[in-house]
Order: structure tokens, then sequence, then C-alpha cells
């Protein structure tokens, strides 16, 4: 079993099998984008190796942990622990997808990446449209971005974070409000968390109120974060547009 599982990770980790031991990194430091390791946590359940959270997972010696098994070499990996720091909510996110990471298939309703990441309504959603490869980056951006807003998602299944599109075509999710774009190649999304939206439009003659490590903030104060973080978000979503229109007008 464990020469097979490494089999089917090292071509994500660009390693040969035998160069795979326990503490190999198998999270975001070895694998190049987000896309990426869902891929390769996609192709391990359709070999019979399915691990239902993999948000701790650091080395191959935790993922094998999480499949029940032992690896026979000694080299020490990670305890799977989760750092504390990652649990913080910044209240906006933002995230970018490149559609070539994500894989071609001729049927999305049986390729592993797919089931596994995308809930049916999202797959029903993205097969009415003209491109669904550039409609499935632009919910997979969403869902990264969300994360970023309420990281206690990363916990669930990627096909679980229902990406929900309203009737006049906004999508949202989990309480967050989001927005999505994408060109030919690329894919943004940004989130930004209902409570920030709503201390916007919050009465100024409210009570002031308690936030952890700042006391009492006033409403007005308040409403002041809640704009800047706005901004910054737009700002944010700008930055990477403009990205955008270079890697498709200019660094070609």
């Amino acid at each position: 079993m464990e020469q097979s599982i490494k089999e089917i990770v090292a071509p994500f980790l660009k390693k040969e099998p035998t160069e795979i031991h326990k503490g190999t990194s198998v999270d975001n430091k070895a694998v190049q984008s987000s896309i990426l390791i869902h891929r390769m946590y996609a192709e391990l359940s359709a070999n019979g190796f399915t691990v239902d959270d993999y948000s701790t997972i650091r080395t191959f010696g935790d993922l094998m942990s999480k499949l029940g098994q032992a690896v026979t070499d000694d080299v020490a990996g990670s305890n799977g622990a989760v750092d504390s720091s990652r649990n913080l909510k910044p209240g906006i996110g933002v995230d970018i997808v490149h559609l070539e990471q994500l894989p071609d298939t001729f049927d999305y309703w049986e390729e592993p990446f797919y089931t596994e990441n995308f809930a049916k309504s999202e797959i029903a959603h993205c097969l009415t449209k003209k491109h669904p490869k550039q409609s499935f980056a632009g919910l997979f951006a969403a869902k990264e971005a969300a994360i970023k807003v309420n990281t206690r998602l990363k916990h669930m299944k990627f096909n679980s974070i229902v990406i929900v599109i309203d009737e006049s075509g906004k999508p949202s999710t989990q309480d967050i409000n989001l927005s999505i774009s994408h060109t030919e190649k690329t894919a943004v999304a940004v989130a930004i968390s209902e409570s920030a939206l709503t201390s916007i439009s919050e009465d100024p003659k409210e009570e002031p109120v308690e936030l952890q490590g700042m006391g009492e903030v006033k409403p007005a104060r308040k409403s002041k974060l809640a704009w800047l973080a706005l901004l910054v978000a737009l700002f944010t979503f700008f930055v990477v547009l403009v990205y955008i229109i270079l890697d498709l007008f200019i660094l070609q």
C-alpha cells in the first residue's frame, strides 16, 4: 500500500517514489498550488485512499497516519498539529486560479477532481456555461477565498463548501459574499464576510462594543474599520485584475 501511495503522490511532488519518506512535505510547501493538492487527493481517492480532512496533513507520515498506515522508514515527520495562527479570520480573502492547472475531461460527472471538490449543483451550474472549465476555476477560487475569511471551512470537504448563485447571479457561501471574475486563462475571486458588510451600515447611535485586544470600540470606529477592510479587498481585486491583464496581453 505504501508504495502505491508514493507512486500516486510522486508526480505532484516532482519526486521519485524512492525519494519520499516519512518527513517528506506533501502540503503547499511541496506542491505548487492548491488545485494540484486537491488533484493529488482526488487521485488518491480514485485509487481507494480517501482522506476526508487533509487540512492538517503536512508530511507523508501524516498522510499515512490519516490512512491508518505506518511508514516503514524512520525519518521524523510532523505531528499533524494545527498551527493556531492559521485560525485567524481576516474578514476578506482573495484567490487566483490558473485554468491550465485544472484537469481536462470528457465527463465532469466522473472525473475525481471535480466530484471531490464540487457539489452536484455546482457541476450542473458550470455545465450550463459555454466554457465550463472557466466556471469551475471561478468556483474553486471562490472556495479558497472563503476559507481565508473563515478558516473553519478548511476542515470541510470542498464539495461540502457549496457556492450558491442567486437569481441575480450573485455568488455566496456560508454568510460570505463573493465576487468572481475570469479570463480565458485565469479566474479570481474576492470574499468578504457578511459581518463586515453589516458593520458598514451600522447605526452610529449603538452602544460601544468590546473587541478582543482593543477594549471598547465605538460603532463609528468599527464602521471605519469595516470600510477599510472593504477598500483593501477592492484594491487587492484591482491588483489581481491588472495581473490578469498583463498575463493575457503583455506576458505572452
